[in-house]
């Protein structure tokens, strides 16, 4: 997990807190999951090329809950904007963010919290 978040975003981070997994399945019906994660920022890295695509992926700073609608992630990513905020709270020691506020279940998602 951490080399893809080097690699991906080009920052290391520290005290990884699991949220759980979101299951994915491709268009041509393959099946995969995607580890959903808390994490604090260690270090900002220079801006480097994905290794897999090539692409650099530009870093955008927006509110916790404005990040699953940007990301098309819809239900299932404000669920995890949930659960980020309740970790960010209750573990971080953060202010209590916007989406503590509109409930911590959404009951068609995927998502596997353990939080």
């Amino acid at each position: 997990m951490s080399r893809e978040v080097a690699e991906e975003a080009s920052i290391t981070v520290r005290e990884v807190i699991p949220l759980g997994y979101q299951a994915v399945r491709t268009d041509d019906g393959e099946s995969f999951a995607q580890l959903r994660v808390v994490a604090r920022v260690q270090e900002w890295l220079p801006a480097g090329a994905d290794p897999d695509t090539g692409l650099v992926y530009p870093r955008v700073w927006v509110p916790l809950e404005r990040a699953a609608g940007l990301l098309g992630w819809g239900e299932p990513g404000r669920a995890q904007a949930v659960a980020a905020a309740r970790v960010a709270h209750d573990v971080y020691g953060f202010a209590a963010a916007a989406p503590l506020a509109q409930g911590a279940r959404c009951a068609s998602t995927p998502v596997m919290q353990r939080v």
